[in-house]
């Protein structure tokens, strides 16, 4: 579920993005905030934003597989 989780925030952020170049990213964020607060899903979207530096550690050798 989590996995999931992530990848809904992306699409949403990519569509945001798509339907409304730079200010619809930043709607898309406001909402996924707002909606992440409501919800109590803090982590999740603390987890997406740590996702490029989990990459990059993977990439370089330094960690291990979830």
């Amino acid at each position: 579920m989590h996995t999931m989780g992530c990848l809904v925030i992306l699409l949403i952020l990519v569509l945001g993005t798509l339907l409304g170049g730079p200010i619809g990213f930043l709607l898309a964020s406001v909402m996924i905030l707002g909606w992440a607060v409501v919800t109590g899903s803090l982590k999740l979207l603390w987890a997406l934003l740590l996702l490029p530096f989990r990459l990059i550690e993977r990439m370089l050798g330094g960690g291990t597989a979830d």
